[in-house]
């Protein structure tokens, strides 16, 4: 169970974003673990400027201030690995049977479709990292999607074939998270990075990419410290940064 992730509370029925709210908050200095959580979201935001759409109460959408001043700077990416590994844990608990993937650096698939993604926003003083406010959303009860998302996209309802309480998916999120976040806090982070890898996409695999517009196929092999994802191209390693990789998931 979680001692203080989730604690302290604020919800609302609306919010432009989460995140947003939880930075403005930092202000005020709340408790770590404070958790804000929104029924919808009127302009949730993804990696990079992208959107997060979800439709009205259906989904689980929140974020959750840390304080994890004991993580030096050139390691933040390992706040992004803890949150993937936290999700992967909570959709195990409800999904035991099926395949769940981190797709990097974000997201969290599902037989290969998309079931939530991660925005994680990082504060620094000077040289040292102050404050941290993961946003997650996490399709449960959505059962129609866009048209363009229909192949792309799934949630719990739709994978178990029925309605899902969100404050159960919630309050499992917040013991994955507060667990997690404990085992990186307490120097763990060669176990979290194993137990990453061993749920990416792709990894040590062949797989389609498009990489500035053009198709190929390449090896997965790793995620330095900066956060960028190792990929082995005609034999060369090379590394590249959020947005330069396009995954092409077979539907």
């Amino acid at each position: 169970m979680a001692n203080y992730t989730g604690k302290q509370i604020y919800y609302f029925e609306e919010l432009p974003s989460t995140n947003s709210y939880a930075t403005e908050l930092l202000l005020e200095q709340p408790p770590e673990g404070s958790l804000i959580q929104a029924g919808y979201q009127s302009a949730g935001r993804g990696q990079k400027g992208s959107r997060w759409e979800s439709q009205a109460h259906e989904n689980l959408i929140f974020s959750v201030i840390y304080y994890p001043t004991f993580l030096p700077i050139n390691r933040v990416f390992q706040l992004s690995k803890m949150t993937a590994v936290a999700l992967y844990d909570c959709l195990r608990h409800f999904l035991p049977k099926e395949e769940i993937l981190i797709k990097w650096p974000n997201d969290l698939l599902v037989n290969k479709k998309k079931i939530a993604g991660i925005l994680l926003e990082n504060q620094f003083e000077g040289k040292h990292l102050r404050s941290s406010v993961i946003g997650i959303g996490l399709n449960v009860n959505q059962a129609d999607f866009p048209e363009e998302l229909t192949t792309k996209a799934t949630s719990l309802a739709l994978l178990q074939g029925k309605k899902i309480d969100i404050g159960d998916v919630l309050q499992r999120m917040m013991d994955s998270l507060e667990a997690r976040y404990e085992e990186l806090k307490q120097a763990k982070a060669s176990s979290l990075d194993r137990f990453y890898l061993q749920q990416l996409y792709g990894y040590q695999e062949e797989v389609e990419v498009e990489i500035e517009g053009e198709g190929m196929t390449v090896m997965p092999v790793g995620v330095g410290l900066d956060g960028r994802v190792a990929l082995v191209i005609d034999g060369v390693l090379k590394y590249f940064d959020i947005k330069e990789v396009k995954w092409m998931i077979p539907n």
